[in-house]
């Protein structure tokens, strides 16, 4: 079922009116704040005073002094940027660029959470090992590696599309790549490969740390991906619940190197209109703390985790419009079910702001039934751990996965991300009991939407023969 929410900016001075506008008792409140108040706050203030029903329709006015008003973006790109320029510890951008874009952005959203002093989000600081680094290892353990890279490049440069089949289909450009992926894999299941990856020190203790809260690591890439050209999702491998010992984190490492070779990271790369056989190697790979269930899956339905994607701007529905939609997905248990197609049903909610009042947004929810989600299944002794599909409590089949507070709290961090890296956001989250966890962020690239029926990539591959 479809719920409709309205509700307004709020800004320094307020009186909101609420009341309901469906069927039933009417009901009213209201509240002024007559103190300058920051987003975060302001939206605290509103989820607790507005979200207060369950009809299926709600209205609130905001009477605002005109002299104070200003838009709800404007205060919050004013407020961070002020935040950070005022910073001691701003991330420095040139060396974590070393780290790949994924990486890089996790600790600079943890930096400003801490800086803006957000309360209820918290960003998993992750742990990296530079793209140097691990080049660097390979070339100690398996040499080879590049020559066969080095075969391929010349290959590619040599190659002409003619309608025989494409270059990654080819047998010896197969070959080569199966060949690597073998290498690899034999490198970073070196008995000593921890010691020459030379990532002790910090990362020691670090491991020390989470092994001792029974916890686990998600090991994700942070290569050549998630950059205004290309993102690259879904395309290179994230492993999770990885146990925190040395010989499962290298192992791990190798499966998202790995993964960088593979047939559809290299696709997707040609695909955007890349060459990923003439751009520089990025094997940066990026270590978290896992947020999520315990293994064997959580006894208490509260304890459950939510995990969601966040487009702060969804670019499906808009083309340089000049309103938002922003689409917030989510449903229990693992982010897999979100993010991958695994016939686990997802709530969906788009927040849409009016064009006529600008300070007025539209709330859709698409409540659906979600009988089950994605849960760890394994034990610490195999340290082999898998994602299989569980039936949740009965009490969770129609609850929603966002409440209203949560909707709000959601919207004003989209609002927030989106105005630090001023561009659309794409983030992965985890909400656990109450607080927000992001675990991720990108630019939202998408191609332009053209309604048309024809193959565009097939008539630029044929114009040759008309």
């Amino acid at each position: 079922m479809l719920k409709q929410i309205i509700i307004t900016n709020q800004t320094f001075k307020l009186t909101l009116q609420v009341s309901c506008t469906s069927g039933g008792s009417g009901f009213g409140s209201s509240f002024s704040n007559e103190e300058k108040k920051s987003p975060s706050q302001l939206s605290e203030l509103a989820a607790k005073k507005v979200f207060n029903s369950s009809n299926n329709s709600l209205e609130v006015k905001a009477q605002v002094d005109p002299m104070v008003m200003n838009s709800r973006e404007q205060l919050i790109a004013k407020e961070v940027k002020d935040t950070i320029a005022k910073s001691s510890s701003v991330p420095d951008e040139l060396a974590l660029n070393a780290y790949g874009n994924k990486h890089k952005n996790l600790v600079k959203l943890h930096h400003l959470v801490e800086a803006l002093n957000l309360k209820g989000i918290s960003v998993p600081k992750p742990c990296g090992i530079k793209s140097d680094a691990i080049q660097n290892f390979l070339q100690s353990c398996k040499p080879e590696i590049f020559d066969k890279w080095s075969n391929l490049q010349k290959n590619y440069e040599e190659y002409k599309y003619s309608g025989t089949a494409p270059f990654l289909e080819l047998p010896e450009v197969k070959k080569n790549l199966a060949t690597i992926d073998g290498m690899i894999y034999e490198a970073f299941s070196k008995k000593n490969a921890y010691e020459l990856l030379q990532v002790e020190g910090e990362f020691d203790l670090w491991l020390e740390e989470i092994k001792k809260r029974g916890g686990h690591l998600m090991v994700r890439s942070t290569g050549a991906e998630d950059s205004k050209k290309a993102a690259n999702a879904g395309g290179n491998t994230s492993v999770s619940y990885v146990s925190p010992s040395k010989k499962e984190l290298c192992l791990a490492l190798g499966e998202v190197v790995r993964s960088y070779f593979s047939l559809g990271s290299l696709q997707t790369r040609i695909n955007s209109k890349e060459n990923p056989f003439t751009s520089d190697l990025q094997l940066a790979v990026t270590v978290q703390e896992l947020i999520g269930e315990p293994l064997g899956g959580e006894d208490d339905a509260n304890e459950i985790p939510v995990s969601v994607v966040l487009f702060t701007n969804e670019p499906l529905y808009v083309g340089n419009e000049s309103f938002r939609v922003m689409r917030i997905s989510g449903t229990y248990g693992h982010g897999e079910a979100v993010v991958g197609n695994k016939g686990v049903m997802t709530d969906t909610v788009l927040i849409l702001q009016s064009v006529t009042d600008p300070d007025k947004l539209y709330v859709l929810y698409d409540n659906e039934e979600k009988k089950t989600r994605l849960a760890p299944s394994g034990d610490s002794v195999s340290e082999t751990v898998e994602l299989v599909k569980v039936k949740n409590p009965s009490e969770l089949f129609n609850k929603r996965v966002f409440d209203d507070e949560m909707i709000a709290r959601l919207y004003e961090w989209g609002l927030i991300a989106e105005c630090y890296f001023q561009e659309p956001t794409d983030m992965e989250l985890v909400i656990k009991g109450d607080k927000i966890y992001p675990v991720q962020a990108r630019a939202i690239v998408r191609n332009k939407q053209l309604p048309t029926y024809l193959d565009l990539k097939k008539i630029e591959e044929n114009k040759s023969s008309y």
